[in-house]
């Protein structure tokens, strides 16, 4: 599995990529789902839409997109 984090260039921001190994469903079972939370600190360059590639290989298999904004002021 690949894992990126791209910029609205395609430049990347972050990546990696390892295998992911799932046990025999239990019998009957057709359709196994698996969630994952992944926990990045990362320092963005600027405002501005970034995509999450997720693939099996060397091509995303889909982009999901991550929005950056300023965060607004503290009154400390």
């Amino acid at each position: 599995m690949t894992i990126r984090l791209v910029d609205d260039q395609g430049g990347e921001i972050i990546g990696g990529q390892g295998v992911v190994r799932f046990g025999e469903p239990p019998a009957g079972v057709t359709e196994v789902e698996a969630a994952a939370v992944l926990v990045f600190d990362i320092p963005f360059p600027r405002p501005g839409t970034y995509h999450f590639e997720i693939g099996l290989g060397p091509e995303p298999l889909v982009r999901v997109p991550v929005t950056v904004n300023l965060a607004a002021p503290s009154d400390e």
